[in-house]
């Protein structure tokens, strides 16, 4: 993960990376900091927001336009997330969705949910195909 999060940053025009979690900040940023990763990460939103993940994508879309100071569209947004409720809660906002089977979903399971893509891990995608598509 954070290989990939080093290419997305180092690209021409790398994007500003935002974290959704069905964690509460708190939950979110401790689990984050071991593995030194909570700081990669500009804004988010979490589950103090809201309950329903789908909300909380909601959430993310309006920080994600405040910290850029732009009318933020859904499908320049990528949301990357190992289970099925991650794919619904990109779709629900209209962003581009990256499904990894890296979590407890299969690969086969992920694909049924039809995200843009669907790859096993991080290795199999190129940063700047996901960002230019």
């Amino acid at each position: 993960m954070l290989e990939f999060l080093d290419r997305l940053r180092t690209l021409p025009r790398p994007p500003l990376l935002g974290l959704l979690t069905g964690n509460i900040r708190l939950g979110a940023e401790i689990k984050l900091r071991r593995y030194q990763l909570w700081d990669v990460f500009e804004t988010g939103a979490f589950a103090d927001d809201n309950e329903d993940r789908n909300q909380i994508a909601v959430a993310a879309l309006k920080r994600g336009r405040r910290v850029l100071g732009k009318d933020l569209q859904p499908d320049e947004i990528v949301v990357i997330g190992d289970t099925p409720f991650d794919i619904r809660c990109g779709k629900f906002i209209g962003a581009k969705v990256l499904a990894v089977a890296t979590g407890g979903a299969t690969l086969e399971e992920l694909k049924r949910h039809q995200p843009d893509w669907a790859v096993k891990d991080l290795t199999q995608v190129n940063a700047s195909e996901i960002v230019q598509s």
